[in-house]
């Protein structure tokens, strides 16, 4: 049985449509243009009655790489707050395929990103949307448990390592990040993330807005790194920092928010895009990441250039008091000195 007769069968059996409108209904699939795997190729359904969309359909094909009982509780919480909407969930069943998340279309929506596009916002605006939808998520989290703490950095820095393959750089960066979060750790929080929030995923319909896509969803310690996606991805935020649209940072540098975020890109890229998609995103992401070391790494050079120096100009200081009749009358004095006493 194809994907969409089950998807007829379930919304019958559940009396989402009734037997007498089953003829009124159409189903087509909209087709996205990622480079993913064939086993992390998600699909979007939307169901139309009279050819009016009225349901929007993703499946998610097993074995998903994320949970789905992480995709229903972060669904659940973003659902009871302010700042934002959450497309209604109707329904959702899984089989031996994978699982169906069935929820209302939302009619008359346009991206953030469109919006942007459009001339309807700027970015200064959009900036402010998207900090306060991070914000007011953020706000809810609990405190950070040591053991979720431990198991992050322990991710991360198997995330990373793909990035930064020498050893030495890779402990130095990930010691001075677990000191920093240790010296800021009410900036750090449990917090769920869809793993996607982005200018394309937040819709403006009926003055309210709403977030979309729920595939990725897990707990992070960073969530600062949706903001990142942002200015990754989004042409009018390429000139934001992450503390701008992630204010609840505080101290922690922005060089480490971003390689944290770029070691999340990482593995979000190798989890779903194919092998040869993979390669080149890894390549350009490591890029991205050497640019932000390098200059770090200069720093450190130069400042054990201006020691050595330092160094060299003692030295030869030293020289000249040794060969001066200052330096000479003092030894010849110790040296009586030693012979009396």
């Amino acid at each position: 049985m194809t994907l969409i007769n089950q998807l007829k069968d379930y919304l019958l059996h559940e009396r989402v449509i009734s037997v007498k409108d089953k003829d009124r209904i159409s189903i087509s699939l909209l087709v996205g243009d990622a480079p993913k795997r064939e086993d992390a190729l998600s699909r979007r359904y939307i169901i139309s009655k009279d050819y009016k969309p009225v349901l929007s359909v993703k499946f998610l094909p097993a074995p998903w790489r994320f949970s789905y009982d992480d995709i229903l509780q972060t669904r659940a919480l973003y659902s009871k707050l302010e700042s934002f909407r959450v497309p209604q969930l109707v329904g959702h069943f899984s089989n031996t395929d994978g699982i169906f998340f069935v929820e209302e279309y939302i009619n008359s929506a346009v991206t953030l990103a469109d919006l942007i596009k459009i001339g309807d916002l700027n970015s200064k605006k959009a900036i402010e949307v998207i900090r306060s939808i991070l914000f007011e998520i953020w706000s809810v989290s609990e405190p950070a448990g040591k053991e979720f703490i431990i198991k992050e950095i322990k991710n991360y820095k198997s995330y990373l390592q793909y990035l930064i393959q020498e050893s030495y750089l890779l402990d130095n960066i990930m010691e001075s990040i677990e000191r920093l979060i240790e010296a800021n750790a009410e900036n750090f929080r449990q917090a769920w993330s869809t793993g996607d929030i982005m200018d394309r995923n937040i819709l403006l319909s009926d003055k309210n807005w709403y977030l979309i896509d729920f595939d990725y969803c897990h707990q992070t310690l960073f969530l600062f790194k949706e903001a990142y996606r942002n200015i990754l991805y989004a042409n009018w935020a390429e000139n934001t920092t992450v503390h701008e649209i992630a204010p609840w940072l505080g101290k922690f540098p922005e060089e480490l928010a971003t390689i944290l975020s770029l070691a999340w890109e990482k593995h979000l890229y190798a989890e779903i895009l194919d092998k040869q998609a993979n390669k080149v995103y890894e390549s350009y992401l490591r890029k991205l990441a050497w640019d932000i070391l390098y200059p770090q790494i200069n720093k450190i050079e130069e400042s054990l250039k201006e020691k050595e120096h330092e160094v060299v100009k003692l030295q030869k200081e030293i020289g000249h008091i040794k060969e001066s009749p200052a330096w000479r009358l003092l030894k010849k004095t110790k040296s009586i000195k030693d012979k009396i006493f």
